[in-house]
């Protein structure tokens, strides 16, 4: 058995399955590590592990496990969970899964706890990706899960066998951030900008049978053909996954966070230009950062994606061309003309109307 854990971190998954909104899994003072576990295993085989709970509170908590399937809800790589009875038998896990014995217990204040689980693979399991989560949750008055406080642990499992790692480029373009994935390839990409933002959608379907990362770059050039520097943020992760620091690059990043595209399942990756990036110190001590620059001009924009080894290029191209701007400039260097003409001519008229009356001149 050969155990990975994922580079991406979601420190605490805090859902609702039948509630638009719900408390976090912070509400419950509760710490869980690590967040997300990947296993490669054979069929037949038992994976064990276990699961990191801290109770930060002033008070002790009740918890119970559970667990569900997890697939791609939409391209933005949030996960939708769903009963295993009501997913395809083909990548469901929740079902092979058992988290304390099924049994409650309870996480005193300040406790940490380690939750055993394991992972009984089938013998006919079949090879590929299965994507699973081990909840915890508060019981409710009447002894059942307190869905609307779920939270946990994502579980990949992926099966040997006939592994399929198959994944193409989809869509590379300019499009507002409010169009869907799924409507990309249907919509024109933008080309022309009064100003930044520019937001590039890079579109990746993985058509094999497991979990894969696409990750790549985005370099902007100008009108001289000159790469523009300093142009994106890039995330740095530890080994575990953790967010180190954010680094100016430049780039524009794609999937710097590392995240999966599920088997059979589209997602849709975003990045955008801002301008410049730099670090603003703050009078309390802390620092953020901002964006300057005001671009003009057309530029291009060359997606570099590594395709399961391959790189993928493509390119796009786009003007900036502040035209309100430069309009509202005209028609203001106008109108300072037309009335630098009109008070000549009132001013020309007085001194003449002066000149006449100091004379005695008569019309």
């Amino acid at each position: 058995m050969k155990k990975l854990f994922s580079s991406l971190v979601t420190l605490v998954l805090a859902i609702s399955t039948l509630m638009t909104l719900a408390p976090s899994a912070s509400a419950l003072d509760i710490v869980l590590s690590p967040p997300k576990f990947e296993f490669i295993v054979n069929p037949g085989e038992t994976i064990k592990d276990v699961i990191k709970l801290t109770n930060t509170g002033d008070s002790e908590i009740n918890l119970i496990p559970s667990t569900q399937d997890f697939v791609a809800a939409g391209e933005t790589g949030k996960p939708g969970f769903v009963d295993p009875a009501e997913n395809d038998a083909s990548i469901s896990v929740a079902s092979w899964i058992t988290a304390n014995n099924n049994e409650s217990f309870v996480l005193k204040a300040g406790a940490k706890k380690e939750i055993p689980f394991t992972v009984e693979v089938p013998e006919n399991a079949e090879p590929g990706g299965h994507y699973g989560v081990v909840f915890f949750s508060p019981p409710s008055a009447g002894g059942q899960v307190a869905i609307e406080q779920k939270f946990g642990a994502l579980v990949l499992v992926q099966v040997t066998g006939d592994i399929k790692e198959e994944g193409r480029l989809d869509t590379f373009g300019i499009y507002p951030e409010d169009i869907k994935g799924e409507d990309l390839a249907s919509t024109s990409s933008t080309s022309f900008f009064s100003k930044l933002p520019v937001s590039f959608a890079v579109r990746y379907e993985n058509t094999g049978n497991i979990h894969i990362k696409p990750q790549g770059k985005i370099e902007i050039y100008n009108t001289f053909g000159s790469q523009v520097r300093a142009v994106g943020l890039e995330k740095v992760l530890s080994p575990r996954g953790v967010t180190i620091e954010e680094k100016i690059v430049d780039y524009l990043p794609i999937n710097d966070m590392r995240g999966n595209v599920l088997s059979k399942s589209f997602r849709t990756f975003r990045s955008t230009w801002e301008g410049t990036p730099y670090w603003y110190h703050k009078e309390d001590g802390t620092k953020e950062i901002r964006y300057k620059g005001y671009p003009i001009g057309i530029y291009k924009a060359k997606l570099t994606l590594n395709n399961l080894g391959e790189e993928v290029v493509e390119e796009v191209t786009f003007i900036i061309f502040p035209w309100k701007e430069i309009l509202g400039g005209a028609a203001g260097a106008a109108l300072l003309i037309f009335l630098l003409i009109r008070y000549r001519r009132w001013s020309k008229k007085r001194q003449e109307e002066k000149f006449k009356k100091q004379f005695g001149i008569k019309k």
